[in-house]
């Protein structure tokens, strides 16, 4: 309508086929999505702790592009104790920037590994093709965390990023650095700060079962939004073949795709 207003009538909406499902059906989609509630809650504390402590402790700033180029030099003189990554897809110096440069992506996503200390960076094509543009290993965890952490802040950004080196150069990791000390001794230490006081802040809630690795919170969320999505597609009747263009016209990713369709043939089982 005028200035973009929708009219929604009684008689379009009476069509729409809104599936009946049984008290079990809604108990069940309804726990997952307490634990999901739960768990962003958490997600949103745990980030305010890495923020108030990365402001409070840094005494410097460096772009992920800084630190890679430093740790190729690292790497290069022997000097392995003072690099954050142990590796890396490549380290973006000279010409190999330049030809990754060529490639603009539409967005990017970033995955932490759960178990390893590995970072991936995945790019949306103008296709709607999603990559692995990037992946690197940092040398513990709480390294790991700090860059995972300070990636998500650039891409929630409203920065314009369309290229991986515009992603690592607008990436900003907050650090601390000491005369006679690397910054990836002591940097951690905003890590370590920001946990203990998620803990307490657990504690004082009192929520059980949940873990103070943001990477595992997000990768729990994401495992627990493909099951509802999973359980809603199987309450509709739909087929595998369906799914997919459910998923293609929404423009969703390859990864989240898959999870989905795991989770959608163990319900047929």
């Amino acid at each position: 309508m005028a200035g973009n207003y929708l009219n929604f009538h009684e008689s379009y909406l009476a069509n729409i086929p809104i599936v009946r499902i049984s008290i079990e059906q809604q108990n069940r989609i309804a726990e997952l999505v307490k634990r999901i509630e739960l768990l962003k809650r958490c997600r949103i504390m745990y980030l305010k702790y890495w923020r108030e402590w990365s402001s409070r402790l840094k005494n410097n700033e460096y772009s992920l592009s800084k630190i890679l180029v430093n740790d190729m030099a690292s790497i290069t003189t022997g000097n392995f104790n003072s690099t954050w990554t142990s590796k890396a897809s490549f380290y973006p110096t000279g010409q190999k920037l330049k030809e990754i440069a060529i490639k603009r992506y539409k967005e990017f996503h970033v995955v932490g590994d759960y178990k390893n200390n590995i970072i991936r960076i995945y790019g949306l094509d103008e296709n709607s093709v999603e990559e692995l543009v990037y992946e690197m290993e940092l040398s513990s965890r709480e390294l790991m965390l700090h860059i995972y952490y300070s990636l998500l802040q650039a891409l929630e950004s409203r920065a314009k990023i369309e290229t991986l080196p515009q992603l690592f150069a607008k990436t900003t990791i907050p650090i601390i650095k000491e005369v006679n000390k690397s910054p990836n001794e002591l940097t951690p230490n905003i890590i370590k700060k920001a946990t203990n006081e998620f803990k307490k802040w657990l504690n004082e809630e009192k929520i059980e079962a949940v873990e103070t690795d943001i990477v595992k919170i997000d990768n729990e969320i994401e495992d627990i939004e493909a099951k509802i999505d999973a359980l809603v597609f199987k309450l509709y009747g739909l087929k595998e073949d369906e799914i997919k263009v459910v998923f293609d016209s929404l423009k969703t990713s390859m990864i989240y795709q898959q999870k989905v369709l795991d989770n959608f043939k163990k319900l047929e089982l």
